[in-house]
């Protein structure tokens, strides 16, 4: 069986695709937006309570392959790490958790 999942497909048969959320059960590819905004839980907070994944090996091999290339610095293009320095810090610890809300506090910017 093959659930659509914004976009993305969850195979039942094949648990590759998709983590389930310890509290209630739902089927997801990334628990981390679900946990944070439905559970109000962190993802270190579950991670120390059900010492599980946060992501799919699917999700999360898309994931490290994205940030791969995020990270890595184009060809020619000396101004990158600079650009890539400003983004992330660009807002302090409490203009993220204003932002952002509970979940602010470890966003990534």
């Amino acid at each position: 069986m093959v659930i659509k999942s914004q976009s993305k497909k969850i195979d039942l048969e094949n648990p590759d695709t998709y983590v389930t959320c310890r509290i209630c059960g739902s089927i997801m590819e990334n628990l981390t937006q679900h946990i944070n905004r439905i559970h109000n839980v962190s993802g270190a907070e579950y991670k120390t309570r059900y010492n599980e994944n946060l992501r799919s090996k699917s999700a999360s091999d898309r994931h490290s392959k994205a940030m791969k290339m995020f990270l890595s610095v184009p060809e020619n293009v000396e101004h990158w790490k600079s650009v890539q320095e400003k983004q992330y810090s660009r807002f302090t610890k409490e203009e993220r958790k204003d932002k952002w809300g509970r979940g602010g506090v470890l966003h990534g910017m």
